[in-house]
């Protein structure tokens, strides 16, 4: 079961719970990827402001030293710095009032990034003071303003970086506070997802298992479409407490029939110590003698029921060993075939095969004594009784070919008290736990017991049982 559950966590994670969760994590990891990226992308579409460091003002000021020294023209100056030094570099010149006067790209932004320009030139052109900043745009950094004083005019020199990617560049600028608060919101969130769904299950567990402690034995869960851990847990709850209430209904209705069957010789028994006590010295003997008869019958009916018990409870009163098959069951076969023929049947039957077993020998003595017994006795003609081994399963099939019983009574036969044929009592039959006691001495061997109906049309019984492996 746990490879089951193994591969099922590699190849179909969907449907086993530890895959569940594992998927859980890594979505919640992509997530909190996603919502951190997209929250800074939307940030990045917010222009905003900081100041330029060192390196970026000395950029400015080494070319700004040019302009003072150089009568040209700001887009002659520019046009020489691209073919002489190959300047990849883009620089922005405006006058004083932000108007753009003169740079070397190969095209200019759009008329939304001059509106940005002039606002960036524009929030800084008042201030007396020389400061550098650098403006974060949708798609370019542009430093500046720099003022220049040169014989061709007052200008405001601008550096333009492009970025060389929006989102991950976005995340480089976003600050780590916000990151973390994204990832811990999103954690937190997802995390109470996750919580809400594996308590559901758990919490119709609880359910049942508390109707279950009140008694209310029909209580299902019903869950077939889980494929996962929880859905097994469901599926052996309900077959739990279904076995659960076969139990108690086996026996509540165990308690019945042994209240009915031990009504019945006490009553007689009563009757006739009742007669005894009033009867004349000739009848009294014969009172008592039958008296003893139904003492007898009443304590027959006592062990076989106190066997039926202790096979029930599969304590430790039947000790398993390993026996020789032809040992154990050479002494029943003999015993019906003389019982078969004092009531001029036959027996048919192959040799015991020479096999070992792990066994009680008094249960299977008693197990295979009395499915003949039973065969024989309702046997018109013949009964057969054929062994047969068959890798590591030894099979033994008994049948006859009497009236045999219909299929509503065959199903029922092994229960403890049940006769096909309510006509029978305890004078004409057994006590009705001889098939019962046999299926359990079955099953305690690790074996199993089917009656169907024969091919004669009698009654065929077939158990099977592990044999020892040398």
């Amino acid at each position: 079961m746990l490879t089951g559950l193994f591969s099922n966590t590699l190849v179909r994670p969907w449907r086993s719970f530890v895959g569940k969760v594992m998927l859980w994590f890594w979505a919640t990891v992509l997530l909190v990827i996603f919502s951190i990226a997209s929250l800074a992308w939307l940030v990045s579409q917010q222009r905003h402001i900081s100041p330029a460091d060192k390196h970026q003002q000395r950029i400015l000021h080494s070319f700004a030293a040019r302009m003072q020294d150089d009568a040209k023209t700001p887009q002659q100056l520019l046009n020489t710095r691209w073919q002489r030094q190959r300047d990849r570099s883009q620089w922005l010149i405006t006058d004083n009032t932000g108007q753009v006067v003169a740079h070397n790209g190969r095209s200019l932004p759009n008329r939304a990034l001059d509106d940005l320009f002039s606002s960036a030139v524009s929030e800084h052109h008042d201030d007396n003071q020389t400061r550098i900043y650098i403006w974060h745009g949708p798609d370019y950094d542009v430093i500046g303003p720099l003022p220049v004083f040169s014989a061709a005019g007052d200008y405001q020199l601008h550096l333009l970086l492009a970025r060389p990617g929006g989102m991950m560049d976005a995340l480089r600028f976003m600050p780590n506070s916000g990151k973390i608060a994204i990832a811990l919101l999103v954690t937190l969130l997802m995390s109470w997802l996750l919580a809400r769904w594996v308590n559901r299950p758990i919490r119709r567990l609880h359910q049942a298992f508390a109707a279950l402690e009140h008694g209310q034995l029909d209580y299902r869960l019903n869950e077939q479409r889980r494929r996962d851990e929880f859905g097994m847990l469901f599926r052996q709850f309900d077959a739990m407490s279904a076995r659960l209430a076969q139990t108690i209904a086996s026996q509540r209705r165990l308690t019945a029939d042994i209240s009915h069957e031990l009504r019945t010789p006490l009553t007689r028994l009563q009757m006739l110590l009742g007669l005894a006590a009033d009867a004349e010295q000739q009848h009294l003997q014969d009172y008592l003698q039958r008296a003893e008869a139904e003492g007898d019958k009443l304590n027959e009916l006592i062990e076989r029921l106190l066997t039926f018990t202790a096979m029930q409870a599969a304590d430790n009163r039947y000790p398993m060993q390993q026996q020789a098959l032809p040992e154990i069951w050479q002494q029943c076969l003999e015993a019906a075939l003389f019982e078969a023929g004092c009531q001029n049947k036959v027996l048919c039957h192959n040799d015991i095969p020479a096999v070992t077993v792990l066994a009680h020998a008094g249960l299977l003595q008693s197990a295979l004594d009395n499915l003949l017994r039973n065969a024989i006795k309702y046997a018109r003609h013949q009964v057969s009784c054929q062994f047969e081994c068959e890798s590591q399963w030894l099979r033994v099939t008994i049948s006859d070919d009497g009236a045999g019983v219909s299929d509503q009574h065959l199903a029922l036969l092994s229960q403890p008290f049940y006769r096909a044929d309510h006509a029978r009592d305890l004078d004409s039959g057994g006590v009705g736990l001889g098939l019962a006691i046999t299926e359990e001495a079955i099953r305690l061997h690790q074996g199993e017991l089917i009656l169907s109906h024969a091919a004669s049309g009698g009654l065929q019984a077939q158990l099977t049982l592990p044999l020892v492996q040398h």
